[in-house]
Formats: C-alpha cells, structure tokens, sequence
C-alpha cells in the first residue's frame, strides 16, 4: 500500500559499485548532523534574539490566554518549516541509490512549493494568508534579516553535507580480484 506518494521511491535499473555506509555511526553522518545541527540552531537563536530586539518579551505568560498572533510565533514557524526543508532536501540521497531529486517530481515540485510559499510568508506578499495561517506579517527590516538567515543556512548546509562528503566519500565496491 502506498504511504505517500512524495516518500515513494524508484530503484535505479542497474546496480551501482557505490555502496552505502555499513554503519549510520560512521565520520560522514556524524559530523555532518552535528554541523547541520549547529547552523540550524545558529539560525534560530539569531533570529529569536532579533525577534526580541523588536518585540520585547512579556514579564508574564498567562498560558490559559487564548492564543494570539505575535512576531515570535509568525518567525519561528517560518524558521522551523524552512529549517525543515533544507534538512530532508539537503539530505537527500539520490543517485546511485535512488533516482534524483530532479526525477522525483513530486518530491521535486513540493520542495519548490512550500519554499515559494515559506518566502510568500516572510515577505508578506498575500497579507491574507499569513492571517489565514495565524501569523503576523513580518516588520520590512525583518522581513529581509529572516530571508538572508535562511538563505545562508541552507547554503551553509548544502556546503557542509557535500563538503563532509567529499571528504569522507561514499563506501566504495572493492573488486573481487
């Protein structure tokens, strides 16, 4: 039975010599969770601190108030949604395991969507869905600090992964002879 048509994958028709890791505690998957980690956490206490410059935090949370939209809450479901993204489309492993992420459309076409639609709600473009979806449209000098954050984290976790493996390389097959 088919789960969700965006996780579905199609084998490649040939095998390949490339062979994945034996062993997910390996230098590769390691240090690059823990790298990606560290931006992504970067990224959201900067933008929380910048949050906070603007929008002093309240001396008291009544935590039975009826929820209300606040420039914390529009910011860091932006942040945690694009964060989100980067993580599985950064990761993602396609050839020679898998086909690409070019190939798998839907894969492909979400990804695009939901990044189009994540700047849509930073930039405040349809003020209408960012009411719809609770959120504040973000203050100008916000709007830009929070798309030049996500922007350079999703550069920097690009440049991580694919450095790391570089560095590290996949498992290779040894001939048999």
């Amino acid at each position: 039975p088919r789960i969700s048509p965006l996780t579905m994958k199609y084998e490649c028709p040939q095998l390949s010599r490339a062979r994945p890791h034996a062993n997910i505690f390996n230098t590769y998957t390691i240090l690059t969770v823990i790298l990606q980690f560290c931006v992504h956490l970067y990224t959201i206490v900067r933008l929380v601190d910048k949050c906070h410059e603007t929008e002093p935090r309240k001396a008291s949370i009544d935590l039975e108030a009826e929820f209300a939209p606040s420039l914390l809450n529009s910011i860091v479901y932006i942040v945690s949604v694009t964060l989100q993204l980067n993580t599985f489309v950064i990761n993602y492993r396609g050839h020679p395991y898998m086909e690409s992420l070019r190939e798998n459309k839907p894969l492909c076409y979400s990804s695009v969507f939901t990044a189009t639609f994540m700047i849509i709600l930073t930039f405040g473009i349809a003020p209408e869905i960012n009411t719809e979806f609770s959120l504040l449209v973000l203050p100008n000098h916000i709007q830009n600090e929070v798309f030049i954050a996500l922007l350079l984290d999703s550069v920097l976790t690009f440049l991580i992964d694919r450095v790391l493996l570089f560095i590290c390389g996949d498992a290779k097959l040894k001939p048999l002879y």
